[in-house]
């Protein structure tokens, strides 16, 4: 063996990397499906321009377990299993010392990038102590919402929030000008398994996929966000007079709000599934031609694994929470037609579907 080959040795080389300190961060967010989804463009943010390793989110895990292998996401935890609770009280009343399991929880962090209470508030000072008893590592508490002037898109907003807190930082990291963004790329990819896996459970609804196959989601987690179920209803039936396959999904929300009649009038329409976890419909979704949907967590999942994806917005702005993906429409109605049937309404939503199945 030659003198340079022992230095040249490939395996030295791996050893030593797999010596190196990973930097991890842990995002904490206690959102609904479609808030977490809108906050994938800042972890993806987060891992390219940050230097971060490992990235934990810890939040409502029926809405998160489906990021790991799918998402840049690598790991997550349910937010109940760490009790945040003890840090909302006054800092004075605090110590880390009291709370040895939060302080286990958080250690090893690098950063942490936070969406409960305020910026400066109890509870990020509470978190910040926490993390400085094992770590030193950083805190940056983020707004949830954007403020009313604010004109982007809510995902563009959780980047220019974390930039304007730590733009040092990430320039240390990262160079401005090396910053992309990439806001219509998917945030959710499948592997050909897991579209196996939902062309699978597709089949067990739709025999006969030898027409296109739109999956229509008429609820969402605010009934003020849900077009009229009787829009929903005609349109099904009129695509499927179009010599397309049609399947509905429901929610928790619709089977606790809509009467057995009115569900048992969907399924005379067309097939309907419901009782899904959010992976089962994410690997469903991904077979669609077409997803039609509300301001609602399943449009914004639709839209991040790249589907086309119709969503129908009335009241909330869609300049500010419209799903986000590369195949993504949006249909503004009237509170009229939103509201109430509207037969064309539903004309102009079976011609825009028409439209983007060619």
């Amino acid at each position: 063996m030659t003198f340079n080959s022992i230095f040249d040795d490939g395996n030295i080389t791996a050893r030593c990397k797999s010596q190196e300190k990973k930097h991890k961060a842990m995002l904490i967010h206690p959102g609904a499906l479609g808030d977490c989804i809108l906050t994938l463009h800042l972890c993806d943010f987060i891992k390219s321009h940050m230097r971060i390793d490992v990235l934990d989110y810890v939040g409502n895990i029926d809405h998160i377990a489906l990021f790991p292998g799918k998402t840049v996401v690598d790991k997550t935890r349910s937010i109940n299993s760490i009790d945040f609770s003890k840090l909302f009280i006054d800092p004075s009343e605090f110590s880390p010392d009291n709370e040895p399991k939060l302080v286990a929880d958080l250690a090893g962090y690098d950063w942490i990038f936070n969406f409960i209470g305020d910026k400066g508030g109890n509870f990020e000072k509470n978190l910040i102590s926490t993390l400085y008893h094992t770590t030193s590592g950083d805190v940056v508490t983020l707004g949830a919402k954007p403020p009313a002037e604010y004109a982007h898109h809510i995902s563009k907003f959780h980047i220019d929030d974390l930039v304007n807190e730590k733009y040092a930082a990430i320039e240390a990291f990262t160079p401005p000008e090396d910053w992309k963004f990439d806001f219509e790329k998917p945030t959710i990819n499948l592997s050909d398994s897991q579209k196996a896996n939902g062309e699978k459970l597709l089949h067990k609804y739709l025999p006969n996929t030898d027409h296109p196959t739109i999956i229509i989601a008429p609820g969402s987690g605010s009934i003020e966000k849900n077009w009229h179920i009787d829009n929903y209803k005609q349109l099904a039936l009129d695509l499927k007079d179009k010599k397309t396959n049609v399947l509905f999904i429901l929610g928790p929300s619709e089977l606790e709000r809509m009467k057995p009649s009115e569900i048992d009038t969907l399924k005379k329409i067309a097939p309907t599934v419901s009782s899904l976890n959010t992976i089962e419909l994410t690997e469903l979704i991904s077979n669609a031609d077409v997803f039609i949907g509300n301001d609602s967590g399943v449009s914004h999942l639709s839209g991040a694994t790249g589907i086309s994806t119709v969503a129908i917005f009335g009241k909330t702005n869609p300049a500010t929470y419209s799903p986000i993906g590369p195949k993504v429409k949006i249909v503004e109605q009237s509170s009229s037609a939103f509201a109430q049937y509207s037969k064309d309404a539903v004309d102009e939503l079976v011609n825009i579907t028409t439209e983007v199945l060619k």
